[in-house]
C-alpha cells in the first residue's frame, strides 16, 4: 500500500525558500553558473585569438596590428582583414558586448610591426583564479604572445 506523507504545518517549498532567500526573482540562485560560464568563455575566446595571432606571426613573422593603444579585434578593419577567414571564420568579441569587449594592444613595435601583443578582458567573476591583469581591467585576464 502507498503510504501518504505529509508535510508538517508551516513547511514551505523549495521555490518559496528561493523566493524568500532571493526575493521575487529567483535567477540569483543561478547568477554564479551564468557567470562562471561567461567568465570561461571569454578565456577560450582570448585563447582562440592568440592561436590565430600566433599562427599569422608564423606566417608573416609580425602580428597583424602595430597599435600601442588598446583596440577591440572584432571591430578592429587591420586585426579583421588578417585573421578572417584563414585564421578564424570570424573573431569572437565579449558576451557581455557591446557593453564589454575584449582587448588587443601591440606592446613590441619593431620596424613599424608588431613583435609582441597582449590580449585581455574582464572577468565578472571578482574570485576567479585566472584573474592576471588586474592593470588593464576590472578582474582582467590576459593572454600575450610567445614573442
Amino acid at each position: 500500500q502507498p503510504v501518504q506523507i505529509t508535510a508538517p504545518t508551516g513547511a514551505q517549498d523549495l521555490s518559496q525558500l528561493l523566493s524568500d532567500a532571493f526575493g521575487n526573482d529567483t535567477s540569483s540562485a543561478t547568477d554564479t553558473s551564468s557567470t562562471s560560464d561567461q567568465d570561461a568563455q571569454r578565456e577560450s575566446d582570448l585563447r582562440n585569438i592568440k592561436n590565430a595571432l600566433e599562427t599569422y606571426f608564423n606566417d608573416n613573422n609580425y602580428y597583424p596590428s602595430a597599435s600601442t593603444t588598446p583596440v577591440v579585434p572584432a571591430e578592429d578593419p587591420t586585426i579583421k582583414a588578417a585573421l578572417v577567414p584563414s585564421y578564424l571564420v570570424t573573431i569572437p568579441d565579449d558576451p557581455s558586448a557591446p557593453s564589454k569587449h575584449y582587448f588587443y594592444v601591440c606592446t613590441v613595435v619593431t620596424g613599424g610591426h608588431c613583435t609582441s601583443f597582449k590580449l585581455y578582458a574582464s572577468l565578472d567573476n571578482s574570485q576567479d583564479s585566472n584573474i592576471n591583469a588586474t592593470d588593464d581591467a576590472t578582474n582582467g585576464y590576459e593572454v600575450t604572445s610567445v614573442n
